[in-house]
């Protein structure tokens, strides 16, 4: 019995106490106008007029210790708040919340969970309920008192009989000891962004801006000041934005183009078409960070290359076979003109040098000296395999070269001049060349079907003056054969260089003579220094 009134007098208490608190607003002084455009930290506190102590320390931290009051362009205040789990501490304890913002303009951005008392005198009765976390309350002017308007579960379940119960607290915001808040986070996930670039794709006029930006990017983040962050924000974004890409590397597609045939029409059209089309495909210009494009430009074109076919030829005039084979007339035993009893029976068939057909032929040739059936100095530099190539009648000579050596000097073919018609002397093309620059093949006309051809030859020798040589190439046609229509012209056949043993000399040539000798002694002579230097250096 006692029980039960003890409850009645504490709940008319209560009720009096809470009813009491709805009509007492304390005052608070004007702290001035805040920062348009900026965000505060400042102190809160919850004032209800309750007697009773438990119930004012519960309201005093309902929205915790601070608020964020973030003040708009055109100076309108708004106070962002986390509703906080009260604790009334009274013959027991019991649990509480605020429920509901009733005031006009508060938005519930966010819910939490609760805990709710449900019964008093008996604090073990709880449950959890849904209720306000993150609140935005507008704030009408800068006095720092505000009234609001709110209901709580447990006045709701005491005073209302589980209804919503209405009532009004004070927010009272410390703006005197408003602290702005310093917003970091743009200025540092920008500053991250700059130094993730790759200073080698961009011009470096405008590298050079962005450190600039940058450097004064750092330094505001310690600066305590939000127009200097955010001025220098915008002055990295703008560096950022005008970054330019430096030009993408074309050289693997220059390289890749060198070695395209001068003449395709030795070539099915179909494939040389491919060639055509991989070279037109290229666009100039791309910036570097198109540089994947500009390399599947090269790659194109080199496998178009790889891929040429030669057209289908027949190989040759065919003879007049021997034996069985006879098609025309009719030799001794299968003797075929002055090549002797029965020598190309069985089907083969004799090259006539002078009346070649369309196709492509394979002959033995070799770098001769000018005037002296021998070798020339620079023969190591030439393989013996050449290729003729009969297009319309017209033939196409392609001779292929390698590094030669004389002592300690290794040079290779850099210029072929090969005697035109007229007596003078016409540049041979080159065809292709090795990874270093070197040339390793060329083309030139054939002036003629003669044993010799008088050319002009220059490896580049610096020690020599980088003079150039008079030389011949004598053609062995007696080894004139077709080869495959599938032959690249691009690929070096096989054959070694040099050339086999001379006939007897007809008229020496001495000034190559003495060149290749003088040659051989400064190589000598360089060994020898190198020799003696490093035994000066070990007696040392």
């Amino acid at each position: 019995m006692f029980t039960k009134r003890l409850r009645q007098a504490v709940s008319a208490a209560l009720a009096v106490a809470m009813i009491f608190g709805t009509n007492v607003v304390s005052a608070f002084a004007s702290a001035g106008d805040l920062a348009p455009g900026s965000t505060y930290t400042v102190p809160v506190s919850m004032t209800s007029a309750a007697p009773l102590p438990a119930v004012q320390t519960a309201f005093a931290t309902a929205l915790g210790d601070s608020v964020q009051v973030e003040v708009d362009e055109l100076g309108n205040m708004t106070a962002v708040a986390h509703s906080q789990q009260m604790i009334i501490d009274f013959m027991g304890t019991y649990y509480a919340n605020i429920k509901t913002f009733v005031t006009e303009g508060v938005e519930v951005v966010s819910t939490r969970q609760g805990q709710s008392s449900t019964t008093f005198g008996n604090p073990a009765a709880v449950e959890t309920i849904t209720v306000p976390d993150e609140v935005r309350i507008p704030l009408a002017d800068n006095s720092g008192t505000y009234e609001l308007t709110v209901t709580v579960d447990f006045m709701d379940a005491f005073l209302g009989g589980g209804q919503p119960y209405e009532t009004k607290v004070t927010m009272t915001l410390d703006l005197a000891n408003a602290v702005q808040v310093i917003d970091y986070s743009g200025l540092e996930s920008a500053i991250g962004q700059a130094q993730a670039l790759p200073e080698v794709n961009y011009t470096p006029e405008t590298w050079a801006n962005l450190q600039t930006a940058l450097e004064a990017a750092q330094a505001a983040l310690t600066s305590g000041d939000q127009t200097t962050v955010d001025n220098s924000l915008a002055a990295l974004k703008e560096a950022i934005a005008a970054l330019e890409y430096k030009g993408a590397d074309y050289t693997a597609v220059n390289n890749a183009i060198a070695k395209i045939p001068v003449d395709l029409s030795i070539y099915t059209d179909e494939t040389a078409q491919a060639v055509r089309d991989a070279q037109n495909a290229v666009v100039d210009g791309l910036d570097i960070s198109r540089q994947d494009e500009v390399n599947a430009f090269a790659q194109a074109i080199e496998d178009a290359v790889a891929a040429l076919v030669l057209k289908d030829t027949t190989g040759g005039n065919t003879g007049t076979p021997g034996g069985d084979q006879n098609t025309g007339n009719t030799g001794n035993a299968g003797n075929t003109g002055n090549t002797g009893a029965g020598n190309t029976g069985a089907g083969q068939t004799v090259l006539d040098k002078n009346n070649l057909q369309d196709g492509i032929y394979e002959v033995q040739a070799y770098l001769w000296n000018a005037t002296s059936d021998r070798a020339s100095m620079a023969a190591d530099s030439m393989k013996n395999t050449t290729r003729i190539v009969v297009s319309n009648g017209a033939a196409t000579m392609y001779i292929y070269t390698q590094p030669m050596t004389l002592g300690t000097i290794t040079a290779s073919l850099q210029t072929l001049r090969v005697e035109n018609g007229s007596g003078g002397f016409a540049d041979a093309v080159v065809q292709t060349r090795s990874a270093d620059g070197n040339p390793t093949s060329f083309s030139f006309t054939l002036p003629h079907r003669e044993e010799y051809i008088n050319v002009k030859v220059n490896p580049m020798v610096a020690m020599m003056g980088n003079q150039e040589l008079d030389a011949r190439i004598k053609v062995d046609y007696s080894t004139l054969t077709a080869v495959s229509s599938t032959t690249n012209l691009a690929a070096q056949p096989s054959g070694g260089s040099g050339a086999p043993s001379a006939s007897s000399p007809k008229t020496g040539d001495m000034a190559e003579a003495g060149a290749a000798l003088w040659l051989c002694m400064m190589g000598a002579a360089l060994a020898v220094a190198a020799v003696y230097g490093k035994k000066k250096g070990m007696q040392r």
